[in-house]
């Protein structure tokens, strides 16, 4: 299980949650605001949670799924595979690995 967790805490958190139905907004040149979450940023594998005070969580996305949404490591680690490594069903949502072509590109802001 040990690789695999080292590859789930690499996916791409936008595009994860971009395939469970959270809706992004850009925020910067490679930021993403989690819309309904105020203060909670995505970019490439790792979030942060801005809150009043500077206590702030951050952490990659294997940590998100785990502290945010409150799945344990190994459920987290399988969904956040699903599509690229064999685990479980992509569906019609599969994830790119880290460094594919397909994953989901920085917003161009110009």
């Amino acid at each position: 299980m040990g690789r695999r967790l080292t590859n789930a805490r690499e996916v791409d958190l936008a595009a994860y949650l971009r395939r469970v139905g959270f809706d992004l907004e850009a925020k910067g040149k490679a930021n993403w605001r989690v819309v309904g979450h105020d203060g909670l940023t995505v970019r490439g594998s790792h979030w942060r949670e801005f809150r009043a005070g500077g206590r702030g969580r951050v952490g990659n996305s294997l940590d998100f799924l785990v502290t945010m949404l409150g799945l344990d490591p190994q459920t987290a680690a399988r969904d956040l595979l699903v599509g690229y490594d064999g685990a479980g069903d992509a569906g019609e949502f599969p994830v790119p690995p880290p460094g594919s072509p397909d994953r989901v590109p920085a917003p161009d802001t110009g």
